[in-house]
C-alpha cells in the first residue's frame, strides 16, 4: 500500500474576495465623482473623514471593515476629481464664446511694457454668452492694459472670449494642453479690448505680517536685487519682482517650475523639520505634531498654493501612518 506523505490540493488561481472589492469601491468613488463632479475641497472633506475612520479603527475593530471601504471610495474619488480637473469643460463644447470675466491675478507670466500686454493666471468667475455662469475657474489669460502694470492680487475685470487648452498638432509642437493641465488651468482667455485693474482689497492679519516680514528679511539678507527676487520666488512663491530675462531664462532650461511653492518645497521643509527633531525621537507624538505644524505654517506663508495644500495633506496622513 503507498502512502502519499504530501497532499496539496490544486486550486485555481483567482484574486481574493478583497481585492475584488477594492477595485468596486474604486470604481465607484470615479463613478459618484464623474457624476456629481466634486470640488477639490469637498474631497479633501471626505478623504479626512476617511482618515479618521481608518485612525479610529486602529483601536475599535468594529470600524476596520468600514474603513476599508471608506479609503477605497475616497480613491476613487480623488481619481475622479483628478481627471475631471484635466478633462476640458463641455460646456464649451471645444467652441470660442463670448463671456464676462471677473477675477483676481493669481500669477503673472509675461508682461510686454511696448504693447501694455500681458499674460498671466486669474482665478475667476465667467459669465459665458450663451450657458450658466461658472465660479472659481483657473484661467490662462492674455490681453492688454492702458496704463497700469498687473501684479499678483489685482482683481482684473473684463469682456474675453474662452475656449478650452488645445492639443498640438504635430509631435513636436508646444502642447498648450499639457501646460495648463499641470497648473489645473481649466479655459483659455483672450480680452477684448483693454482689461481694467482695480487694486487688491487691504489684507490684514497675522500670516499677512510674517509673509511682508519674511520678504523683508530676504531684502536684507541678499545683497543683489537678482538673488532676493529668486529667494522669494523659490520660498515664498512671490514671483511679481522676477524679470523678464530672468522668467525667459528659467523657462528656457527646463526649470521654471523651481520658481513656484510645489509639493517638492513641502517636502524640503518637512524633511528639515524631522531632521532638526531627530533628538526627540523617543517622543514620536510630539516630533509629528512639531513637522505636521511647521509644514502647514510653511504651506500658509507661501501663498497655500494648490500644489502646497496638496502636500500638506498628505503630509500628515504619513505622518500619522508611521507614528501608528
Amino acid at each position: 500500500m503507498v502512502v502519499q506523505k504530501y497532499s496539496t490540493p490544486i486550486t485555481p488561481t483567482s484574486l481574493p474576495l478583497k481585492v475584488w472589492a477594492l477595485m468596486g469601491c474604486i470604481a465607484l468613488g470615479w463613478m459618484i465623482a464623474w457624476m456629481l463632479s466634486f470640488s477639490i475641497a469637498v474631497f479633501l472633506l471626505i478623504a479626512v473623514v476617511a482618515g479618521v475612520i481608518c485612525v479610529g479603527s486602529y483601536w475599535l475593530e468594529e470600524l476596520r471593515t468600514t474603513a476599508f471601504f471608506a479609503s477605497a471610495v475616497a480613491i476613487g474619488l480623488g481619481i475622479g476629481v483628478r481627471f475631471n480637473q484635466m478633462l476640458p469643460p463641455g460646456w464649451l463644447d471645444g467652441t470660442e464664446m463670448l463671456a464676462w470675466m471677473d477675477g483676481s491675478i493669481e500669477e503673472v507670466i509675461s508682461i510686454n511694457p511696448r504693447t501694455h500686454s500681458f499674460t498671466c493666471i486669474t482665478l475667476a468667475s465667467v459669465d459665458p454668452k450663451f450657458v450658466a455662469p461658472k465660479s472659481s475657474v483657473r484661467i490662462l489669460l492674455s490681453g492688454r492694459v492702458r496704463q497700469a502694470v498687473p501684479r499678483s492680487g489685482d482683481r482684473i475685470v473684463g469682456t474675453v472670449r474662452i475656449r478650452t487648452p488645445r492639443t498640438p498638432w504635430l509631435s513636436g509642437d508646444f502642447s498648450e494642453w499639457q501646460y495648463c493641465a499641470a497648473r489645473s488651468i481649466e479655459l483659455v482667455a483672450r480680452a477684448i479690448g483693454p482689461v481694467a485693474l482695480l487694486p487688491p482689497p487691504k489684507q490684514h492679519g497675522l500670516l499677512v505680517v510674517w509673509r511682508d516680514w519674511l520678504s523683508q528679511l530676504t531684502d536684507t539678507l541678499f545683497t543683489r536685487d537678482e538673488s532676493a527676487q529668486l529667494a522669494e520666488a523659490m520660498v515664498l512663491g512671490k514671483r511679481d519682482r522676477l524679470g523678464k530675462l530672468t522668467r525667459d531664462a528659467f523657462a528656457l532650461s527646463g526649470t521654471a517650475h523651481v520658481l513656484s511653492v510645489s509639493g517638492f518645497h513641502v517636502g524640503i521643509v518637512a524633511t528639515i523639520v524631522l531632521l532638526v527633531s531627530a533628538p526627540l525621537g523617543a517622543y514620536r507624538w510630539l516630533r509629528s505634531s512639531i513637522a505636521v505644524g511647521a509644514t502647514w505654517l510653511y504651506v500658509l506663508l507661501s501663498g497655500a498654493a494648490t500644489p502646497s495644500i496638496r502636500a500638506g495633506v498628505a503630509f500628515p496622513i504619513a505622518t500619522l501612518a508611521l507614528a501608528l
